[in-house]
């Protein structure tokens, strides 16, 4: 049980699983702290249970069940779980309402719809043009609206794998943080002091990360058999085209992050690899593509693949060298729906009408307006903002770039550097 009061006890550092997130205030109330008395017990009182000996495995059951249920994340509960028997029996029991509660607590209220779409995913037919097409209209229709009752009802199967996905988002969000936060983006030195996420910033990388995983979800197959069933263009303005474009840019700097780890595992494997390329393949030229298929697997892939050992990451890049495609990147490419069609916001992009930083909480971050001249811009993913896209600029709060100086230096000659 002492890992899991060492997680419990307030202060402590959060667990290897998650992020560290800026603390919230917590009215708790503990109990007086008990003070051993000189004078001797009742007689009928030394039969009784010892305050210095009650814990929380002598707790009776239907008071487990409301402590379980009333955890805080999924590791703490994994933490109890396997630390106690008598909370494992309690847990088993109740497993459904259990794992609903505290995921829907893990993932947060801003980010339930877009779990819940993952999980619905299961329930489509992906072989089904039409039937992508109605799923990501309802998506489009209903993404404004919460899902927090939802959890509730769930069934076991689709709370185990949104239980098995929030573990690789936690992976995932832990890995982007220390890879895009480790050194100071004008300066490239290394931070020594790396201040925790806000709530916003949280909110927008794990906004992005299920967002990826969805466009996963739909879009390619599970395994590593690949048939394309819709071509870029319409997977663009299907699902991307639903978001603004900083958020595109979201998904855009998660897709950079992940490619850019699958290029450091085939670097770290290539003399094992280049004995298994297919017969006529292009070295260089097509490890890109090889990156590529590996991305369209999603976060759960990507966790298991980085946690594996030499030898097992080795296997499993192996069963990626067939089929090589181009799959998010391609789709990010694609000129934009605005753009197509020329609606409203074309016209503004046209007219080159004003976009300012207004909040954290609504509209585009600081970084990205600073980075178009305060103007409207329809375009994510363009390659003059790839060292942007680096320490993943849309992510991060005003105050974390005013920390970093971003703000005060020349957004055309900060791009016009980079890109050059």
């Amino acid at each position: 049980m002492k890992r899991f009061y060492d997680r419990i006890r307030p202060g402590c550092p959060k667990d290897d699983g998650g992020v560290p997130v800026m603390p919230e205030k917590h009215h708790v109330s503990y109990p007086a702290p008990v003070v051993k008395s000189g004078v001797p017990a009742p007689p009928n009182a030394r039969g009784g249970l010892d305050p210095q000996r009650a814990s929380l495995e002598g707790l009776a059951v239907e008071l487990q069940f409301e402590i379980l249920q009333k955890l805080p994340d999924l590791p703490t509960l994994d933490a109890i779980v396997h630390a106690s028997p008598s909370y494992h029996r309690a847990y088993v029991a109740r497993r459904q309402s259990i794992l609903a509660r505290v995921i829907s607590r893990d993932i947060g209220p801003d980010i339930q719809f877009e779990a819940h779409a993952v999980a619905m995913t299961q329930t489509i037919n992906k072989e089904n043009h039409s039937e992508i097409r109605a799923f990501l209209k309802d998506y489009r229709r209903t993404r404004r609206q919460t899902a927090s009752f939802w959890f509730e009802s769930v069934p076991l199967p689709h709370v185990t794998i949104l239980s098995q996905l929030q573990h690789a988002v936690r992976f995932a969000m832990k890995d982007f943080c220390k890879t895009t936060l480790s050194r100071d983006p004008l300066s490239g030195e290394k931070e020594k002091d790396i201040k925790p996420l806000s709530t916003n910033e949280a909110r927008r990388i794990s906004r992005a990360l299920y967002r990826f995983e969805l466009f996963c979800r739909i879009f390619s197959h599970a395994g590593f058999t690949v048939k394309i069933k819709l071509d870029c263009m319409e997977m663009c303005h299907l699902f991307l085209n639903q978001f603004p474009p900083w958020e595109v840019e979201e998904i855009a700097c998660i897709r950079d992050y992940i490619i850019d780890r699958y290029a450091g595992l085939f670097a770290k494997h290539e003399r094992e690899l280049m004995q298994h390329l297919p017969e006529g393949a292009l070295e260089g030229v097509m490890l890109e593509k090889y990156e590529e298929r590996c991305m369209s697997h999603g976060l759960g892939f990507l966790r298991s693949i980085n946690q594996a050992s030499a030898f097992d990451q080795v296997c499993m890049l192996k069963m990626n060298l067939i089929n090589p495609r181009f799959f998010l990147t391609q789709t990010l490419e694609e000129e934009p729906y605005d753009y197509v069609y020329g609606t409203n916001a074309f016209g503004d992009w046209i007219n080159k009408l004003a976009l300012r930083f207004v909040g954290e909480s609504d509209g585009p971050n600081a970084a990205w307006t600073w980075s178009n001249g305060e103007l409207v811009e329809l375009f994510a993913f363009q390659p003059s903002k790839e060292n942007l896209r680096k320490w993943g600029y849309v992510m991060w709060d005003k105050e974390r770039l005013d920390q970093w100086g971003v703000l005060e230096s020349s957004n055309v000659e900060y791009v016009r550097q980079c890109y050059n």
